[in-house]
């Protein structure tokens, strides 16, 4: 992935704190050709022992996810793990994942920042709700999986998700740009520099 200008000011710089245990996120949204950046660092405690996660995800203008970068430092291993959308199929570093081709968002399951993809890319009014297919990766094992979810618009900046397959459920209030405010018994923002 061509990296965007990180000289350049973000349009957004957020930072959330875990609400259910020890962790950080320092998150930035990027313009880049085409769509945006998303771009992170994750510091948070996973079974006793650090877990720091640096991800940056390309999404189209459309808010579709085209490719992500991650890499993960875990128990004293570095991982990395490169996913993109190649003539509408997955490919996970050099593997074509067809498991996967339903799946129009990837959903990074350390961060809240993925949630605002969905929740741009399609538009609901207030009281409507979708059903997606969202690639999730899974941390510290980087496993990915095609995986049903529901977003359910229940107010100008509150949204209800579900994950169909864990029957795992939480609101979230977001921003003006669609971006998690508060994530229900999990995150909460406490820093917020918007761009110039």
């Amino acid at each position: 992935m061509s990296p965007s200008d990180e000289t350049a000011s973000p349009k957004r710089s957020l930072i959330w704190r875990r609400q259910d245990d020890a962790g950080f996120e320092h998150f930035r949204l990027y313009d880049a050709p085409g769509g945006f950046d998303l771009v992170g660092r994750v510091i948070v405690a996973e079974q006793g022992k650090p877990l720091t996660v640096d991800y940056r995800l390309r999404a189209c203008n459309g808010w579709r996810s085209r490719e992500v970068e991650v890499t993960q430092n875990y128990d004293g291993v570095t991982r990395r793990m490169q996913m993109a959308k190649v003539d509408d199929e997955w490919w996970v570093g050099a593997h074509d994942r067809v498991d996967l081709s339903s799946c129009m968002d990837i959903d990074l399951a350390i961060t809240p920042a993925t949630n605002v993809l969905p929740i741009r890319r399609l538009g609901l009014k207030v009281g409507a709700s979708a059903d997606i297919q969202a690639a999730w990766v899974q941390f510290p094992s980087l496993e990915i999986v095609a995986t049903p979810q529901r977003y359910e618009r229940l107010g100008e900046r509150r949204w209800r998700y579900s994950g169909l397959a864990t029957d795992f459920t939480a609101e979230l209030e977001v921003d003006e740009d669609g971006l998690p405010v508060e994530y229900e018994g999990i995150w909460s923002r406490i820093a917020d520099l918007p761009g110039n």
